[in-house]
């Protein structure tokens, strides 16, 4: 009796056991190491983003190339409430192999007119930045001829009138050996523009002595050359 009562028991512990691993039980939503399909599915993907380090790129690892020290490509100034010059350089962290463009735009902002001298050939220039770094200057006229034959009588801007004028580093895309004047190093410089006026005792018959001339300056555009 006490045998039969013993395989009794063994059968109803198989049963027990069979009915928990067949059961229709839902399954857990605890991911498992090793489960789903990819390699390495159940793993813990970091939700803080990798820190990368400073100053290089986070997709090439290569040091980030520097950021460009000036935002401001344009200045402004108006002198006397009668010449305002606005300067305009094409780019602030250009290259060695890089043309830089210069545009001045000159507006008579005064009632009357203002004589300004059309014999003037130089108009832009880089100089180093900051003084007396040694490095060499560069000028618009160090590549091209000399225009200015003070045979050209002046030129009358007209109230509200504006005049406006283009230059080039190294040198205008007509002069056959410009690459000669790609001369600056790499470092700092200031673009400047200058504006040539023949007032009073300047301004005789017509025509305007360029030695007595009066220079407006715009207001430097600083840029920095790389190679």
């Amino acid at each position: 009796m006490k045998r039969t009562l013993g395989l009794l028991f063994v059968a109803a512990l198989l049963l027990t056991g069979a009915c928990g691993r067949f059961s229709s039980k839902k399954a857990s939503t605890t991911t498992l190491l090793g489960d789903g399909t990819g390699v390495g599915s159940g793993l813990t993907v970091p939700t803080t983003a990798v820190p990368v380090t400073a100053g290089r790129s986070a997709t090439t690892g290569v040091p980030a190339a520097p950021k460009c020290p000036y935002t401001d490509p344009t200045s402004e100034i108006v002198y006397s409430n009668r010449i305002r010059l606005a300067f305009t350089v094409s780019a602030l962290c250009p290259k060695q192999a890089d043309d830089i463009a210069f545009n001045l735009k000159v507006t008579n902002v005064s009632s009357t007119v203002v004589h300004y001298d059309k014999n003037q050939s130089q108009f832009f220039s880089l100089l180093a930045y900051p003084q007396g770094s040694g490095r060499i200057r560069w000028e618009d006229t160090n590549c091209q001829p000399n225009t200015g034959n003070g045979q050209t009588p002046a030129g009358d801007l007209a109230p509200g009138q504006t005049l406006s004028f283009d230059g080039t580093y190294p040198a205008a895309k007509s002069v056959g050996d410009r690459e000669r004047c790609r001369r600056l190093e790499d470092g700092g410089y200031s673009a400047n523009a200058v504006f040539l006026v023949c007032d009073d005792d300047a301004y005789t018959d017509g025509y305007c002595d360029i030695a007595k001339d009066n220079q407006f300056k715009a207001e430097p555009v600083l840029i920095n050359l790389g190679s």
